[in-house]
């Protein structure tokens, strides 16, 4: 017999080989497929020792007869394990899954800090109680605020929501009571 090379294991793994994708946790499997088939089991002998034990007094043939059919009338509730899937199918969801999602969590959250942080922003006071931050570089990337502090806080957000809508999630903030959807344009 001829020994297969790792691509062959590979492949013969991805179709033969099978996963439970029902979304639960894979170690509560062990103990939940076996108690749910002893539920599907006691529901079935409680209704039939129900049935027995409300006519265990009777005497009567017809009566035995009748009992007996309703005991025989009693279904098992069909409980069945869903079928595994293939392991092809479980690898190709989760690659789709990961490139949908790639870039949106934590990646995108350092991202964005590592753009902010190597921006370069200017402040200067417009009046006693106004102050005006401007991103280096970017002439539509600024922001006023009473406090110095607070100018900068707005345009880190006003960038952080740059950066999002360049990666192309499409959002928008609220500046000055107007909805605006700021985008990185380099002067």
């Amino acid at each position: 017999m001829k020994q297969k090379t790792l691509q062959e294991k590979k492949a013969l793994s991805y179709a033969k080989d099978c996963r439970n994708d029902y979304g639960a946790n894979d170690k509560a499997s062990r103990k939940n497929i076996p108690l749910r088939k002893a539920k599907s089991h006691r529901s079935y002998r409680k209704k039939v020792n129900d049935l027995l034990h409300k006519t265990s007094n009777l005497i009567e043939a017809e009566e035995i007869e009748i009992v007996e059919n309703e005991v025989k009338s009693v279904r098992k509730d069909n409980w069945k394990k869903d079928p595994d899937e293939r392991l092809e199918i479980i690898v190709k969801s989760n690659l789709e899954n990961r490139e949908l999602h790639a870039g949106k969590g934590k990646t995108l959250r350092k991202k964005e800090r590592e753009i902010i942080e190597s921006m370069e922003i200017n402040t200067s006071q417009k009046d006693e109680k106004v102050w005006v931050a401007k991103v280096e570089g970017f002439h539509n990337l600024k922001a006023e605020g009473n406090t110095r502090n607070e100018a900068i806080g707005k345009v880190k957000v006003l960038v952080q929501v740059a950066i999002q809508n360049s990666l192309g999630l499409d959002r928008e903030i609220l500046i000055n009571g107007k909805l605006i959807r700021p985008i990185l344009e380099e002067d």
